[in-house]
C-alpha cells in the first residue's frame, strides 16, 4: 500500500518495523484486530482489540489445518479463547516490537482451541525491501509535510 502523502506519526499512529528474525514457538506476541474472542460471536467492539498469544509449533498447526496450508511461509499463534475469533484480514501479530504476521486464515470460532494462521513476515523481508526500493514514493519528505502541514515546501 502506498500513501498519497506521508503519514502523520502521533501517539496513536506509529510504525512497526519489519522483523529481523522469525517468531519462535512459545514466544508470546500481541495480536490486534477487530472482532470478538467469544465463541458465540458476541461483544463486538468498534475499538481495536489487542491480546497476547503464544506462537504455536509448525507440527501442531499442520495437524490442525492439513487441508488448508501451503507450508513454508506461514506461522500459527493462539490458543483456547484468544485470537481465533478476531474478524477481518487486517489482524496483525507483533512479537518483540516487530511485525511477525498478517492474518491469513482461521476457522472462525468453530473450535476455540484452534490457532490462527498468519503470513510469516520474516519470509517476505527481501521482497518488501525490493518493492520499497524499486517503487519509492514521488513526494519528498520535509519537516512541513511530515507534520501534516498543507504549506508547500520552500524551494
Amino acid at each position: 500500500m502506498r500513501l498519497s502523502e506521508p503519514a502523520r506519526i502521533t501517539p496513536y499512529v506509529q510504525t512497526v518495523p519489519l522483523p529481523s528474525r522469525c517468531a519462535l514457538p512459545g514466544e508470546i506476541c500481541s495480536v490486534s484486530g477487530w472482532g470478538t474472542t467469544d465463541s458465540d460471536h458476541s461483544n463486538y467492539s468498534p475499538r481495536l482489540k489487542c491480546i497476547t498469544v503464544p506462537v504455536v509449533d509448525d507440527q501442531t498447526c499442520v495437524e490442525t489445518f492439513p487441508e488448508y496450508l501451503f507450508w513454508g511461509t506461514m506461522v500459527c499463534a493462539g490458543q483456547n479463547n484468544t485470537d481465533n475469533c478476531l474478524s477481518g484480514s487486517s489482524t496483525v501479530m507483533v512479537c518483540d516490537g516487530q511485525l511477525q504476521g498478517l492474518k491469513w486464515f482461521d476457522h472462525g470460532c468453530r473450535d476455540p482451541a484452534h490457532p490462527t494462521v498468519y503470513s510469516e513476515m520474516c519470509m517476505y523481508n527481501g521482497w518488501i525491501k525490493s518493492m520499497m526500493e524499486n517503487y519509492a514514493p514521488d513526494f519528498q519528505t520535509t519537516p512541513e509535510t511530515t507534520l501534516g502541514s498543507t504549506k508547500p515546501p520552500s524551494l
